[in-house]
């Protein structure tokens, strides 16, 4: 029994509510991967001999955090050590829909308060107190966001 090389590059991309599509670097040598998404120390998804380098993962709680980890494998049962768990948090609820198709939000607290600014999909990983927040689009309509777990 051999190995391969490790996964060293992870992401998390296009963020939503509920979804998210998790990607990472090839391992040379690799012809297949097997990823797990966990909440805290629960799985809750495993998919195994994924030939893509990216996975797109659905059924999630919104604004939870996860962590998600890679293994390369190989035929003859010449595999890989998981890689290093990378952390991602899916999206308030109520910025899903919206974020993708606007672009810069002001975030403020319920008292008025600026707290900053970003891209509408970000805010869920912006470094916010758990909290309500409001967020105002470039339309100038607001909705109202729970931050936090």
């Amino acid at each position: 029994r051999g190995t391969l090389g490790t996964v060293t590059a992870q992401e998390a991309r296009d963020l939503g509510e509920t979804t998210v599509t998790l990607a990472w670097q090839e391992v040379p040598g690799a012809q297949c991967y097997n990823l797990r998404v966990m909440e805290g120390t629960d799985t809750v998804c495993e998919a195994d001999s994924l030939a893509s380098l990216s996975h797109k993962v659905e059924g999630l709680r919104e604004n939870h955090v996860y962590t998600f980890q890679v293994q390369p494998l190989a035929h003859d049962f010449l595999d890989g050590e998981w890689s290093v768990p990378a952390t991602f948090t899916t999206l308030p609820t109520g910025i899903g829909d919206k974020a993708k198709s606007e672009g810069i939000v002001r975030v403020f607290g319920t008292d008025g308060l600026f707290v900053t600014e970003c891209r509408a999909d970000m805010v869920g990983r912006k470094s916010l107190c758990p909290g309500i927040y409001l967020l105002r689009y470039p339309d100038s309509s607001v909705r109202k966001v729970l931050v936090g777990q």
